[in-house]
């Protein structure tokens, strides 16, 4: 049996997040992961699918499509999330930290 583990995937964490229940550990994998990948595209706008397609295939030649659209998806709920978080604080002012 072959691992769909990639290169980058296989490095040591900072710290082991793991819940009871596997779907959200396989989630927040792919979040954590999909981070990196962003980190990866740099931090300036207009970050493209090519730009994160890029930064995947880089050191992960094998990834496969599913795993791909995995941190697609991830990657697409970060962002998301952090331009919904730049939209509530214009409207409301400083945003809640948790």
């Amino acid at each position: 049996m072959t691992s769909k583990k990639s290169n980058t995937e296989k490095r040591t964490k900072l710290f082991n997040l793991k819940t009871n229940v596997p779907e959200i550990d396989e989630e927040n994998e792919n979040l954590f992961l999909a981070t990196e990948f962003l980190q990866q595209c740099g931090n300036h706008p207009g970050l493209t699918m090519r730009d994160f397609y890029d930064a995947v295939y880089a050191d992960n030649p094998d990834t496969t499509e599913e795993r791909y659209d995995e941190l697609l998806t991830a990657a697409i709920a970060i962002e998301t999330m952090m331009n919904m978080q730049d939209k509530m604080e214009e409207e409301h002012g400083a945003s809640t930290v948790h």
